[in-house]
């Protein structure tokens, strides 16, 4: 009897978990786990951990969620409580070199201090223009032109910020200043 002809619910009745073996999705093991922990202490994301110790990413997300709740002294218990303790010394790591790095170079400091207190050193831009009502009409005034004028003119917008063209000239009214009309 051929494969195809064998319906599915016996294949999973013949499958090696059902005979009560190992199978693929019982990778873990302690020294995977140590595997694990030990490119994680590199500083490396969890997929970059995953391929390196033959682990699929989606496996390593599902056992990292399931060892939250997994009962003491279990593997996943094991893996999820190792794996917290190598990332956090994975960020002191890198911290401490980025520390070391400051005296030399100061954007080392900004870039600790805009990622460690961002809420009192990271940049903040402002989006809201100082003359509102004037933005607001050269809006309404393209709108009004239709969707070819708004999509030339973000397409111009898009040239100039990669470089390709230079800035229009100032048009009066607009900000007060540049030739009039």
């Amino acid at each position: 009897m051929n494969d195809d002809a064998v319906p599915r619910r016996a294949k999973r009745a013949h499958s090696t978990r059902a005979r009560g073996e190992r199978g693929p999705r019982d990778k873990l093991t302690r020294e995977r786990i140590a595997r694990l922990v030990a490119v994680v202490a590199t500083g490396a994301s969890w997929e970059a951990a995953a391929r390196a110790t033959g682990v699929g990413a989606s496996t390593l997300r599902r056992w990292r969620a399931d060892a939250v709740a997994a009962p003491a002294g279990s593997l996943l218990a094991e893996l999820g409580e190792a794996l917290e303790r190598a990332e956090g010394e994975a960020e002191v790591a890198l911290v401490a070199i980025v520390r070391a790095a400051a005296p030399q170079d100061w954007r080392a400091a900004v870039a600790l201090l805009e990622r460690r207190w961002p809420a009192q050193w990271s940049q903040r831009r402002q989006l809201v223009s100082a003359d509102a009502a004037e933005e607001q009409a050269a809006v309404d005034e393209l709108v009004a032109r239709g969707p070819v004028a708004i999509a030339a003119e973000l397409n111009a917008w898009v040239d100039r910020l990669a470089g390709r063209v230079d800035p229009p000239t100032p048009v009066a009214g607009r900000n007060g200043s540049g030739p009039s009309r």
